[in-house]
């Protein structure tokens, strides 16, 4: 293109033409045909929906938790009361991070292994959760149930570790 000859229609203008010379019409940001687009990492997407449901139930712990803590200002608090009481905001603390970091690295497999030891550390709070369940005389099955979401989290952060390796 010599200075005097007006571009034709479809040409590159202006100061990134000699980057896009090759191709004509081309403009920045838009993938070209013949060139392949980067792979963007694909998503857990197991990973991703736990981890939203245990930032829900983690924010309904602390809520929870908190209003729990209130109420217990207005009467005469047992030892095993207050001990419940803490035993709850910190499942609702452990919850929200867990689910934080599990939506923050879902599409992240090198971290797969953090997520996986953190999924092993709900694990055994829900075994403890259980275990303090069965001497209350509560139902088993709901402790059961609190076992569900940590051991799909695990699932989820196992197969995120088998992608990194």
């Amino acid at each position: 293109m010599s200075s005097n000859v007006p571009p034709s229609v479809g040409q590159p203008t202006g100061i990134h033409s000699a980057q896009y010379a090759g191709a004509p019409g081309a403009a920045a940001g838009y993938p070209q045909p013949g060139y392949p687009m980067p792979a963007a990492p694909q998503r857990n997407t197991l990973m991703f929906v736990v981890s939203i449901i245990l930032i829900v139930f983690g924010v309904l712990d602390l809520l929870f938790g908190l209003l729990a803590m209130i109420g217990l200002s207005q009467v005469s608090a047992t030892p095993i009361l207050v001990l419940s009481l803490v035993f709850v905001l910190v499942v609702g603390v452990v919850l929200l991070v867990a689910g934080i970091m599990g939506v923050k690295n879902a599409a992240n497999p090198p971290k797969g292994d953090l997520l996986f030891k953190i999924g092993i550390g709900m694990c055994a709070i829900a075994v403890l959760n259980l275990i303090i369940g069965v001497a209350g005389h509560t139902s088993i099955v709901a402790g059961i149930g609190s076992l569900l979401l940590p051991a799909l989290y695990v699932v989820a952060a196992k197969q995120l570790k088998d992608q990194s390796a």
